[in-house]
């Protein structure tokens, strides 16, 4: 599920929450290369015995001696193709497709992104837009009335004027891409990352300016591509008046909760539908999805994912992998592991209805444990490491080879090496503030208490910059939690602290001569004017740091110690984003960028596979699952996670339903941020809408493989019957046939 989505901060607070654990890393649908080894497993079937007569001659780097049982694989770095530089001559060879000019144009037009989390696509002339369910989860229950409970039931809107008006709620079209490299280099072979910030902050303002001179719904946003090789403009129209049209029940839009998440055969009615108005009227937008309603898709087929995945870490070098293997993620897991206890213990007792944005972070937790899990599996997998190593290798001799290119750029995976042994250095102590100022998992008091320490540190109350302006708006929207998972969650905070502090530091000595981390917890949660949402805003109008409020003592002793560990990190991605961007800009010197993907960075992609299922051990899995394994599974597992809505129970026994394909798997590569990719044919007709991957698929956030790892998606043919026999929703089956609304006219 939102394996595929991700969370952006907004840079107003960037400081503040540099190394806070941003949830939904994975590598599903939920997010941020090189040419490589076979140790001698079996052969991908996929690839078929041409793929060699099939790669461009110089991804076929031979290896050096005593890596002979590790050959190149042409797609390890991935096929998340930037929009603006698809392969179309691959395309055509591969699939027979001809990805001319305007199918590309036609293809990003209609996509689009969906808030800053997910992605989504037009599927009409009048404004109708699908995506997944849980990326519209939190929108869902934000617009359910008194006495509703739109996640627990279900929305369909009858006409036009019963679709729901969602506030903070956006969607982003991309309307032009500029390379943007010189701009930011202007010349120079290196420059320090703060320098390339400053650049790109200024170039970002001025094109801003531009292009709001010109249309007010534009916007611009810079960003690095190679790991800051390359820099491109991407211009956005964007829509705030976006309205539910139609999503199902929480039980079928995320069947069979955690425990079926990242698995296949999979039985999810994972989609969600909106409408994109202007000054009240729905839009009309130039290119939209044919939807696929009878014929589908078929095994073997070719079929692109267009969506905006937000990470990968294809391009980053081995030692930095084994970081994430051996402190990163281990650290994030354990910071998962007692929040979410904590949770559960709460919903054993209460209802998720009654604490709607609670449950949905909940799931959201239990969403990136698992997707963590599984990258540590692959990382600990040593075929895994020995492709990546490869690979690196690869690249190393192939610079080491050409004069100009060792002059330039050879030592540069030997200081990455160096770099990542000082790092680990400080990362007991930078564990103690994982998660520390995050909005959605830290503890409210102690995340408000930073948010007002930042504030004041900007000028407090009185200040009128954007950052202040941005940061205040963050803590306002900060949801309030109950006073038992409050108090577990400030209890754990400080124990983790003091742990890696040693009871013996100075500031743990005054922090916790008096108290402990419990009575820390229940003094704050009784006393801190912090605990409500109400209480923090009157703190903040007044001042934060000049009141006598319980948590000021608190933070300002953490304060210090937070922002000397966010400085140090800071200078250690510095470095690292220098030396990556110099390897890639070598490794794009030698290979090019027609088969070099870049890694993810939440900017349009286009990325190409085939419906194709996969063996595991001796068992073959099928490419399509059908309604009726969803009610069969449903009678198997009887009740929880699996339990059907009435609606759906009475047409148990509809034939013609349960033959209809309802999830289906493909081989393109996709990764968090995903969610709501439209998943089309070769002729631009929707198929699928992709939503998740399976468990083998995690670790792709690393190395790209396509021999189990798969993408799922729900099959736009399973969408129509769904919508036709258990919803009802005939005019919305019609305006997706069609093309178009067609009493539009009179609604209006």
């Amino acid at each position: 599920m939102n394996g595929l989505s991700t969370s952006r901060f907004p840079q107003g607070a960037i400081a503040l929450i540099a190394v806070s654990f941003l949830i939904a890393v994975a590598s599903g649908c939920s997010a941020p290369r090189d040419t490589v080894p076979v140790v001698e497993r079996p052969a991908s079937t996929e690839e078929g015995p041409d793929v060699q007569a099939r790669m461009p001659s110089q991804l076929l780097t031979e290896m050096p001696a005593g890596y002979d049982t590790v050959q190149v694989r042409p797609f390890d770095l991935g096929k998340m193709w930037a929009i603006d530089a698809v392969p179309q001559s691959y395309l055509n060879d591969e699939y027979g497709v001809d990805a001319s000019d305007d199918w590309l144009s036609h293809m990003q037009r209609a996509s689009l992104r969906f808030s800053d989390t997910c992605s989504g696509g037009f599927v009409s002339n009048t404004g109708l837009l699908v995506t997944n369910h849980h990326c519209a989860r939190e929108h869902i229950t934000a617009v359910s009335e008194e006495g509703e409970a739109l996640g627990e039931s279900g929305f369909v809107a009858g006409s036009l004027s019963e679709e729901r008006e969602t506030p903070d709620l956006f969607v982003d079209q991309l309307v032009e891409v500029e390379e943007v490299t010189d701009r930011i280099y202007r010349g120079a072979r290196t420059l320090r990352s703060f320098v390339r910030r400053e650049r790109v902050d200024s170039l970002e303002r001025e094109l801003n300016e531009r292009a709001q001179e010109r249309d007010e719904t534009l916007r611009v946003s810079v960003e690095a591509l190679y790991q800051g090789a390359r820099y491109k403009a991407y211009t956005y129209r964007r829509y705030t008046d976006v309205r539910l049209v139609m999503a199902p029940e929480q039980q079928v839009g995320f069947f069979g909760g955690d425990t079926d998440n990242f698995t296949y055969p999979r039985y999810n009615l994972d989609v969600a539908f909106y409408r994109v108005y202007d000054e009240d009227e729905p839009i009309t937008p130039e290119r939209y999805f044919e939807w696929s309603h009878t014929a589908g898709s078929e095994a073997d087929m070719a079929v692109f994912a267009a969506g905006t995945p937000g990470s990968t870490s294809r391009l980053t070098t081995v030692s930095q992998m084994k970081y994430q293997r051996d402190f990163s993620i281990p650290d994030q897991l354990r910071f998962l592991e007692p929040r979410i206890e904590a949770m559960e213990a709460f919903f054993e007792e209460n209802s998720p209805a009654d604490w709607p944005q609670l449950g949905n972070t909940l799931v959201s937790l239990k969403n990136s444990q698992k997707s963590l899990q599984g990258q540590l599996e692959g990382l600990d997998d040593p075929y895994f490491i020995a492709r990546r190593t490869a690979n690196e290798r690869a690249l190393q001799d192939s610079i080491r080879s050409v004069d100009s290119l060792r002059q330039h750029y050879s030592g540069l995976t030997r200081d990455m090496d160096q770099l990542q042994e000082a790092r680990s250095s400080l990362n007991r102590r930078a564990r103690a503030f994982n998660g520390f100022a995050n909005t959605r998992v830290g503890s409210r008091i102690i995340t408000r208490a930073m948010y007002g320490y930042y504030m004041d540190q900007l000028g407090g109350r009185r200040g009128t910059s954007n950052e202040i302006v941005e940061a205040r708006r963050e803590a306002d929207q900060i949801e309030d939690w109950p006073a038992e998972v409050e108090q577990a969650a400030i209890t754990q905070r400080l124990q983790e602290i003091r742990e890696s502090y040693g009871s013996s530091d100075p500031t743990m000595q005054r922090i916790f001569e008096e108290r402990t981390p419990l009575q820390w917890a229940e003094m704050l949660v009784e006393e801190s004017r912090l605990s409500t949402q109400e209480g923090a805003s009157r703190l903040f109008d007044r001042g934060y740091r000049d009141s006598n409020d319980p948590s000021v003592q608190l933070v300002e002793a953490l304060a210090p110690l937070y922002f000397s560990v966010v400085e140090q990190i800071q200078d250690f991605n510095a470095s690292e984003q220098s030396i990556n961007a110099r390897l890639n800009e070598a490794r794009l010197i030698i290979f090019g960028s027609d088969r070099i993907a870049p890694d993810a960075n939440a900017t349009l992609r286009v990325s190409d596979g085939r419906v194709r299922g996969y063996q595991v051990d001796t068992t073959a899995i099928e490419p399509y699952t059908t309604f009726g394994g969803m009610y069969d599974r449903a009678a198997d597992r009887q009740g929880g996670a699996w339990q059907l809505p009435e609606r759906w129970m009475v047409h148990e026994a509809d034939s013609t339903l349960r033959n209809t394909a309802l999830n289906l798997v493909s081989t393109v590569d996709i990764s968090g941020g995903s969610s709501g990719s439209p998943l089309v044919n070769d002729r631009l007709e929707l198929v699928g809408v992709v939503f998740d991957s399976n468990y083998e698929a995690l670790p792709n956030r690393f190395l790209y493989r396509d021999e189990q790892a798969r993408a799922i998606a729900v099959d736009s043919r399973g969408i129509i019957e769904a919508l036709r026999r258990v919803y009802n929703a005939d005019s919305l089956v019609d305006e997706l046939v069609n093309g178009r609304m067609q009493d539009v006219a009179a609604e209006r």
